[in-house]
């Protein structure tokens, strides 16, 4: 193995979670993101906004 730097357990790790994702086919799974509706866009920041409302 030539040396890049990188541990050859990292490098056997990232080879088992390929092989993994392989096993799964997901390279058929549709990652496009997609819009929501509005009101349910971002659940975070709206929580965060909701709560800081509530403390002050």
């Amino acid at each position: 193995m030539p040396d890049c730097g990188v541990p050859y357990d990292v490098l056997a790790w990232t080879a088992e979670k390929l092989a993994y994702l392989r096993r799964l086919d997901a390279h058929t799974l549709d990652l496009s993101l997609q819009r929501r509706e509005p009101e349910r866009r971002y659940p975070i920041l709206l929580t965060l906004l909701r709560r800081v409302s509530e403390v002050s």
